[in-house]
């Protein structure tokens, strides 16, 4: 483990320089920090503590490679370059270097800290965001157990480095074995336009075309999106959960309906938005079109949010998909995450905790209300979610529009997260969006890729507009993804974001992901 070399204190919003003190004691005033068994601990009797810097003094080898990961989801912003003293790595860093070694840091899986990494030319900083929302902590008498510290170097290949990495943070020392989940989700042709019969018409197409019938343990998945909750509309997607628009009829009726045909049958919902009128401490932002954020240190928002899940439990769903919590709560999407973490302010019911263990504690809640069914994390917290959630989307949404964003956003996501797969979660890369917009010589090497990667593989598509060869290229997919028994390898991603060489069971196959000539437009 690296030596320490300095470590400062953000108090009342001003930096100060903490005393050596023993091997692992660290001291400011009332203020006391361990760094002992690479544990970071912190207790502040008096002062009100809002972050800590945690400085290394190291120089990586010129020429080096760097590659991050990122807070929530990727944005089509992950690859490794050269050393950016100004890119801000969230949870972990990895570096490789000429010689051949990788040079892994990071912190272990779910900490009580926002932890991001900066790589200066003579100095590695860790920054540990230990703030209530906006305020600083006031701990009293509490020890908080800030976060892990977990660094290795390794002399393997550099994606094998990053998965032992990932193990290491996950405290694993295997990855798990799933079979994928395979299916359907009507997101990306019906944005939210979706029906009852729509459900049951996309229940009839993914039976008639699934390879193994009458499997128990291979039976294919639908998801019903945004759209089908009480009060939805163009502009608003939020609760109440209770019952179901009149576009859907019973959605306990639904979920049996799909069981019946041989479906795992999934639901999604965005827990803390509102347009109910609700006691104004259950509140934590109150938005210009009357609407509201729920706030999730709240004791009886927490319980509101389990009974809605236990709720879709009751109903029949096996799988619950549970979006917008990141954005409703810090205000921001993972791609505006600096420093700061949130935009505007953040006034939490619960002073008394982080931000970050107020989420863990948010999370547990719903792992805890789901029991034994599926939980798909979308816009979730990616370090506080592993070990929590089933699944979790790791790329913001792909398209049914836009062939350039499904690239960006669920190839790049892929390629260099997929090295946490079955170790945090299962790595949700998101949808093929099939539709009239996109060319399918595209849409199916996205699909192709999907099938081979041993990820959830969700096509999105209106089974009246898929015609005889997108039907077959889809069912043989299918067969592809339901005998995967490891994890595909991006061979090309330290010299490229969208990864076209890749390694699978069956050996190297190559991905086209740009038509010759190109397409005008180009991505921005």
């Amino acid at each position: 483990m690296q030596k320490i070399d300095t470590i400062l204190i953000q108090i009342d919003e001003v930096w100060h320089q903490m005393t050596p003190r023993l091997t692992d004691d660290w001291c400011f005033q009332d203020v006391e920090v361990n760094t002992g068994s690479n544990n970071i601990t912190l207790a502040a009797p008096k002062s009100k503590v809002s972050r800590l810097h945690i400085v290394w003094r190291h120089t990586f080898p010129q020429h080096s490679l760097y590659m991050g990961d990122c807070f929530e989801r990727g944005y089509g912003n992950l690859g490794f370059s050269a050393l950016n003293a100004d890119a801000l790595y969230d949870w972990y860093f990895c570096v490789v270097q000429p010689q051949g070694s990788i040079s892994c840091w990071g912190v272990a899986i779910r900490p009580n800290a926002w932890c991001s990494w900066t790589i200066a030319p003579k100095s590695v900083d860790l920054w540990l965001d230990v703030r209530n929302g906006n305020h600083p902590l006031e701990l009293g008498s509490r020890k908080l157990r800030v976060c892990e510290l977990v660094i290795n170097e390794y002399s393997t290949s550099s994606f094998d480095a990053v998965r032992s990495h990932c193990l290491a943070m996950a405290k694993k020392n295997a990855a798990e074995t799933f079979c994928p989940m395979v299916g359907l989700n009507d997101w990306y042709f019906a944005y939210g336009n979706n029906t009852e019969l729509q459900i049951l018409n996309s229940a009839e197409f993914i039976s008639s075309i699934w390879p193994w019938k009458n499997n128990e343990h291979a039976r294919p998945y639908i998801v019903i999106d945004d759209g089908w909750e009480i009060d939805y509309s163009p502009t608003y997607n939020g609760g109440p959960w209770n019952g179901s628009n009149s576009k859907f009829g019973d959605m306990a009726v639904l979920a049996q309906q799909l069981k019946r045909r041989g479906i795992h049958p999934g639901i999604w919902f965005r827990p803390l938005l509102t347009s109910e009128d609700v006691d104004p401490q259950w509140v934590l932002h109150h938005n210009e079109d009357g609407t509201n954020v729920l706030d999730i240190s709240h004791p009886e928002v927490i319980q509101r949010v389990q009974h809605d899940v236990q709720r879709f439990v009751e109903w029949g769903f096996e799988v619950i998909k549970h979006d917008f919590t990141t954005f409703d709560v810090l205000n921001c999407w993972g791609n505006d995450i600096d420093l700061s973490y949130q935009h505007g302010e953040v006034n939490f019911w619960n002073t008394e905790k982080t931000s970050a263990e107020i989420f863990n504690d948010f999370y547990r809640a719903i792992r805890e209300a789901a029991g034994d069914a599926t939980l798909i994390g979308c816009d979730t917290i990616s370090h506080l979610s592993a070990g929590i959630f089933d699944v979790m989307r790791i790329g913001d949404d792909t398209s049914g529009i836009d062939f350039n964003r499904t690239r960006r956003t669920g190839v790049n996501s892929l390629a260099f997260r997929i090295p946490q797969h079955n170790i945090f979660y299962q790595c949700d890369a998101d949808c093929i969006g099939i539709t009239a917009d996109i060319p399918w010589q595209e849409n199916k090497e996205w699909l192709r890729l999907l099938a081979y990667s041993g990820t959830p593989l969700f096509i999105s598509c209106d089974p009246e507009q898929i015609d005889s060869v997108q039907r077959n290229d889809i069912s043989n997919a299918i067969s592809i993804a339901l005998t995967r028994s490891g994890t595909i390898q991006p061979i090309d991603w330290e010299h490229s974001r969208y990864p076209q060489t890749w390694k699978a069971q069956e050996g190297v196959i190559t991905c086209e992901w740009y038509p010759y000539p190109r397409n005008f437009p180009l991505s921005s």
